[in-house]
This record gives C-alpha cells, sequence and structure tokens, in this order.
C-alpha cells in the first residue's frame, strides 16, 4: 500500500512531556555533536582509521539519544558499494554506525545549513548531475573505492516514504 492508496495518517498532537523529551534529545545531539567535531578536526593527521570509528561513535551515539538501538545482522562490506532506498536522515546514521562508509551525494546537500558541513567534513562526495563531471566523478569514485572505502549510494536522489521505488536519477 502507499499514500496514494490510501489516506494519509493523522498524526497525534505531542503533549508537553513528548515536546521536553524532543527538546532534551535535540540538545544532546547538537552537544554529542560539536563535542565530537573539535577531536575529529584534531585528528586529520592521524589516517582514516581512527576518525572512522570516531564517526561511527558519533553516529551511534545520535542514534542512542533518538532512543533507536542498532542491531547489526550479518558482516557489513568492509569495500565496494552498497546501494539503499533512502527514507530519512535514520539510513545515515543506522549505515553509518554501522560499517565506514562512504557517501555518495546530490550536490545540493552540500549547501544545506550544518548538514551539509558535516557531510563535506566526514568525506561525502558531492556529485554534480552534468554529463560533463561523469567521467571525473566516476575515476573518483573508482579511485575510492580502489582505496579501500565502501561508497554508499541512494539512487532514487532523495527521500521517499520507503512504500516504493522512485525512478533512478543518473
Amino acid at each position: 500500500m502507499t499514500w496514494n492508496d490510501a489516506p494519509e495518517p493523522v498524526m497525534p498532537k505531542p503533549g508537553p512531556v513528548a515536546i521536553g523529551t524532543a527538546i532534551v534529545r535535540v540538545l544532546a545531539i547538537v552537544f554529542i555533536t560539536v563535542v565530537l567535531t573539535i577531536p575529529y578536526l584534531a585528528m586529520k593527521g592521524f589516517g582514516l582509521g581512527a576518525r572512522d570509528r570516531l564517526v561511527s561513535g558519533w553516529a551511534r551515539s545520535l542514534l542512542r539519544c533518538l532512543g533507536i538501538r542498532l542491531e547489526v545482522v550479518g558482516t557489513p562490506a568492509s569495500a565496494g558499494a552498497v546501494v539503499a532506498n533512502h527514507v530519512s536522515c535514520m539510513d545515515i546514521l543506522t549505515m553509518r554506525a554501522a560499517a565506514p562508509v562512504t557517501f555518495i551525494s546530490k550536490a545540493e546537500v552540500r549547501g544545506w545549513p550544518a548538514i551539509g558541513p558535516l557531510a563535506a567534513m566526514v568525506g561525502t562526495m558531492f556529485i554534480e548531475r552534468k554529463a560533463t563531471e561523469a567521467k571525473r566523478q566516476q575515476m573518483e569514485m573508482k579511485r575510492r573505492v580502489d582505496e579501500g572505502a565502501l561508497l554508499c549510494f541512494f539512487p532514487e536522489g532523495t527521500s521517499t516514504d520507503g512504500l516504493r521505488v522512485l525512478p533512478i536519477k543518473y
């Protein structure tokens, strides 16, 4: 069933406890992000392993702040590519908490407040959807995989309700 086949659900209005909990969670997320950004930036010369562990720890901490328990079944890939549907920012946190993925993102994300600079800082590769950039970007992805990166693609180019797959963006 998709939203086209059924009425969109009506969300209940949050009460004061839910609003207070949400505020505390947001403040905790901001605090953790700011506190961990400092050692991350200081670790620039330490190599990717230590920085990847710090980013994975950050993602796990944010999931805990949101009340989400991460359970990894099986062994995540360590290099190559992962292709997935994109439903929300939880996809990004969950995948980053489980494995040291390098996200491939549309270039517009780089300009988003807070998210863009964080994404750039952790090595996200931003894709320009221009034919003139395709070969260069393909070679950059190949270089990263050859160096042992695990690339993550959300080929729909946007987040969805998760109930259907949108056309793939080339």
